[in-house]
């Protein structure tokens, strides 16, 4: 599967597309700071896609969207309840024995 990324965020046409998981996470990194996407299948990503507007100057990085630090308690807590989430739905999906070994391999990776 292949994401297409923007200054925005991900593109919120191809996130998400042939994902066996109920919900798709996605995490951007600016330094430390994280912020967390998702996208249910057949749903909206959240936190949404900032539009360009070629008049008006909008800020397509928003401070706010990265409201969590890795290096801190809220941020470590939120980033292991996301890769349990995923844990738990690989579990329950029936995926192919290959994306799970995936899966696996990327969780002792991250933890």
């Amino acid at each position: 599967m292949l994401l297409h990324r923007t200054c925005a965020g991900p593109d919120p046409e191809s996130f998400g597309i042939d994902c066996p998981l109920p919900i798709l996470y996605a995490v951007s990194a600016m330094g430390a700071k994280l912020c967390f996407y998702s996208q249910p299948r057949n749903g909206q990503l959240t936190p949404r896609r900032i539009l360009l507007d070629s008049e008006v100057t909008v800020d397509v990085a928003p401070r706010e969207r990265w409201n969590y630090d890795i290096l801190e308690g809220d941020g470590v807590q939120r980033f292991r309840a996301v890769v349990e989430e995923i844990r738990q739905d690989v579990q329950l999906c029936e995926v192919s024995a290959t994306l799970l070994s995936v899966h696996k391999l990327l969780c002792v990776i991250i933890l």
